[in-house]
């Protein structure tokens, strides 16, 4: 069985991956013009939603999206719209039937790679439970992610300073050295 610690170290590398994706996806909107394209963080919280689905119900669950229905009005409370319901639930249903298809042996997706290689990074056995508590966390982590980068506007940060200050600090250490 899985620990707390492999479980949060499994979350941590997760979080870690899924970021560093986000900034590889910034550094080619950039270099596009595209930086804070609204449709960017669109995606990325309807995405973020369908993730957190998956934590929250698991894969085995079929979920309802009908109008009326629990999960309908769940993400509706939540702050979705009735435009983000059909692209959350296509998405869902993709990662669903993925997983599915991993856990009936007719895949080996790209998905559980991600899965097994996290496991491994923390020295957990692969076992149908270990798994399952993986796969939790990876959703968990990839939803966290989504949904703090369709928060953020991707503006440029102007402030900070640092390069400013090193350069105004080695100007000022030549300076007093060369009297």
């Amino acid at each position: 069985m899985a620990t707390k610690e492999q479980l949060a170290k499994i979350f941590a590398l997760e979080i870690e991956s899924m970021r560093d994706e986000i900034e590889k996806l910034d550094r080619a909107a950039k270099r596009s013009g595209s930086l804070r394209d609204s449709v960017h963080r669109e995606a990325d919280r309807q995405v973020g939603y369908a993730y957190r689905l998956l934590e929250a119900y698991g894969p085995a669950e079929d979920l309802r999206f009908e109008t009326g229905s629990e999960v309908h009005e769940a993400l509706l409370e939540v702050g979705t719209t009735e435009g983000d319901m059909p692209f959350i639930t296509e998405t869902f249903r993709s990662e669903r039937e993925g997983v599915l298809a991993d856990r009936n042996g007719r895949t080996k997706s790209p998905f559980l790679r991600d899965v097994l290689h996290r496991m491994a990074q923390v020295g957990l056995d692969d076992t149908a439970l270990n798994r399952d508590a993986a796969n939790e966390e990876i959703f968990r982590a990839r939803a966290d992610v989504l949904l703090a980068s369709a928060d953020d506007p991707r503006k440029p940060k102007l402030s900070g300073g640092s390069r400013r200050s090193e350069r105004a600090a080695a100007h000022t250490d030549v300076s007093h050295g060369s009297s």
